[in-house]
């Protein structure tokens, strides 16, 4: 199995992605982060790792070797597991090998920390839920992979890896405390990748970043080392990036840029774009979760899926990829849908949890380590 170590770049991760469409290997992965769901609870995927917030209790499991499930050990777990015994907490984001999350405000990580992406002022793991500096004031989080991104009365704060200018400051390579990105107080949206963020303000998508292949929608291939306008459209909600790709919400619907060799932007074709593409024929979309090489939305309790499926991981039960959004199954009640690069997906139905794609560490939550090709249920205690 290829594992993908911090301070690994896209160009390097996504020629393994390829690999992997032609020898069929497991893969490390990267967080993404989307909407939340209902009954079911909120999930996140991490890059071996899911997490869960149901009821204000936090659920893990999956590939724990850094301490991303914050169990107080390294031992990885099949199954959903309790994270301690307290309640209310309020945001949960997974990301590569390290968890973010809020309590009543306060800001906790765990997990790995090499490159700083804690926030914690050193580059020492934990294993358990840590406090974040002394605010209580946190009200959006986003953990990539290395690094972290959030948003505290308004402002965006950075920290972690920062080579390909993911953090949208120009300075060190690496942070190893929360900094300031910009002078803006009104962000309301952010989304940490592996070299490339996105954030909303006052309706306006903002990038940084890794460009090599136009994932920040800026017509161009230039990185860009500060948060820089996408565009002229305002009207932008919701804004999500996968390994070298991104997908934006505009009024319900779905565009999507940068790489698409697998069909991850739903277009139709293989062929990149630079600027933000409309997805054509599905006019209005209720939810969107991107994936590292794919994609799933519902509209209307369907649930669709789109890009790169040698493992399953778009839950169609074969291992053919689709360059166009293909609907999942039968069932008319779904409810949330989450993605991760390590090519498996959660989603809700009708208040039930269910998961399907790569588990070779046990990320599905169904008790063993073998991959699904169709959704299946987990049973959360």
């Amino acid at each position: 199995m290829f594992s993908i170590k911090s301070g690994f770049s896209v160009k390097g991760l996504i020629f393994v992605v390829t690999l992997v469409a032609f020898v069929g290997v497991a893969l490390w992965g990267v967080a993404t982060f989307l909407l939340p769901g209902d009954a079911g609870g909120t999930a996140s995927i991490g890059g071996e790792h899911t997490v869960l917030l149901r009821n204000g209790r936090i659920f893990a499991w999956g590939n724990n070797q850094n301490g991303q499930l914050g169990l107080g050990d390294t031992e990885s777990r099949t199954s959903p597991t309790p994270v301690g015994e307290v309640s209310g907490w309020d945001l949960i984001s997974a990301g590569g090998q390290h968890t973010l999350a809020v309590l009543d405000g306060k800001l906790y990580a765990w997990g790995s920390n090499n490159t700083g992406q804690l926030g914690l002022g050193d580059f020492n793991q934990r294993n358990t839920p840590t406090r974040v500096g002394a605010h209580a004031d946190w009200t959006h989080i986003s953990a990539g992979w290395g690094y972290s991104l959030a948003i505290r009365n308004g402002e965006l704060f950075a920290w972690g890896e920062n080579r390909r200018g993911q953090l949208g400051v120009v300075g060190a390579p690496v942070a190893r405390s929360p900094v300031r990105v910009g002078e803006y107080a009104d962000w309301t949206h952010i989304s940490a990748g592996v070299e490339h963020s996105l954030a909303i303000r006052s309706g306006e998508i903002f990038a940084w970043g890794y460009n090599h292949h136009g994932q920040l929608g800026l017509g161009d291939t230039e990185d860009r080392g500060t948060p820089t306008r996408v565009g002229e459209a305002t009207g932008w909600t919701a804004a999500f990036v996968g390994v070298a790709n991104s997908i934006g919400i505009k009024n319900g619907e779905v565009f999507g840029w940068g790489w698409n060799l697998h069909g991850q932007l739903g277009l139709g074709d293989m062929d990149d774009r630079n600027v933000p593409t409309r997805l054509e024929g599905h006019p209005v979309w209720d939810k969107v979760a991107v994936g590292g090489l794919n994609s799933f939305a519902i509209k209307e309790g369907e649930l669709f899926a789109w890009g790169f499926n040698y493992s399953g991981q778009l839950g169609l039960g074969d291992s053919f990829s689709r360059y166009a959004p293909s609907r999942v199954g039968t069932r008319n009640d779904w409810e949330a849908v989450y993605a991760g690069v390590n090519l498996h997906a959660v989603g809700v139905s009708g208040g039930e949890l269910f998961a399907w794609g790569v588990n070779s560490s046990g990320q599905l939550g169904v008790g063993d380590t073998e991959s699904r090709g169709e959704p299946t249920s987990i049973e959360v205690p």
